[in-house]
């Protein structure tokens, strides 16, 4: 472009960094070009909350898993340092059951036009993709990114971190570091001038308790829909909803209770009448705790 346009002009280059190669440009076809830096104190802004976890290599796909199903973010973008990464994580996650699609450099224009389209309506909630493919995504409800593989270049982290907390929201940013690469995100930490905080990696009682506390909050919330705002359930309503808060209760039994693997209802011992839900819900309570409801319950 820059080519084909008349000599006598005036040219004026913006770039959020200016590496050798932009320099490069800025030499070739800019006549004593001035330089106009912003520095900043930090160059990731606050409202971006930033991870790292010491995961070795072949435990990335099952730790980036874990996080995905706790924070459940609604959209983000997986970052690695090789197309053939991206294909290979993009197909572990659709086969984990996940709304997965990859973006890199060996994709036609229509190609990458699609997946985009696809992750800003939100059909597709997580995006893998390569540093150079990623550059101009332009995404708002991005709430996460992850750097599957730690960026070769500084200035990378950069711009991967800027695609979550954009026009003022919150966003968190996750890397996986393993061995010496430790050393990598010092120097990225002195190159932001930010902090980068140690996290432990997640077990599966955690993934388990916070999505049993999701669907906790979700019911929950429907209750008050239906009930309207500030208005409690009566207690003898359905004991099935306080077993699932009883920090005792025994987690065969919960998970027997939530997927409806209970013994079949029996009709014949449906003595009672329970005016506010199913009564499938409190013979399910009452298999679990032993107690038959009363008939005023």
């Amino acid at each position: 472009v820059l080519s084909g346009v008349p000599e006598e002009r005036q040219t004026v280059l913006f770039s959020a960094t200016m590496p050798k190669p932009i320099m490069e440009i800025t030499k070739k076809f800019q006549n004593n070009a001035k330089v106009i830096k912003v520095t900043k104190k930090e160059l990731t802004v606050p409202n971006i909350e930033q991870y790292y976890y010491d995961v070795k290599p072949k435990k990335k796909e099952e730790v980036l898993s874990r996080l995905l199903d706790i924070y459940s973010p609604r959209l983000s973008v997986v970052f690695c340092n090789t197309k053939k990464q991206v294909d290979l994580l993009v197909n572990a996650l659709l086969g984990r059951g996940y709304f997965a699609a990859g973006l890199h450099g060996d994709m036609k224009q229509e190609q990458r036009d699609r997946v985009m389209q696809g992750f800003r309506t939100g059909k597709t909630e997580i995006l893998v993709a390569t540093d150079v493919a990623a550059r101009g995504i332009d995404v708002d409800e991005v709430e996460a990114v992850f750097n599957y593989d730690l960026p070769q270049d500084d200035e990378y982290y950069v711009h991967r971190i800027g695609r979550t907390g954009r026009a003022g929201r919150e966003g968190r940013a996750f890397s996986f570091v393993s061995g010496k690469e430790v050393y990598k995100l010092k120097e990225i930490q002195r190159y932001c001038k930010t902090k980068i905080y140690a996290q432990k990696v997640p077990s599966l009682n955690d993934v388990a308790n916070t999505k049993m506390e999701n669907i906790l909050d979700d019911v929950e919330r429907v209750i008050e829909q239906v009930l309207g705002p500030g208005e409690q359930l009566p207690q003898a309503s359905c004991p099935g909803l306080q077993l699932l808060r009883d920090p005792e209760m025994d987690t065969e039994h919960l998970a027997q209770l939530l997927s409806g693997a209970c013994p079949p209802f029996p009709q014949e011992q449906a003595d009672f009448d329970c005016q506010e839900f199913d009564c499938r819900m409190c013979w399910q309570s009452w298999l679990m705790s032993g107690k038959p409801p009363k008939k005023e319950e």
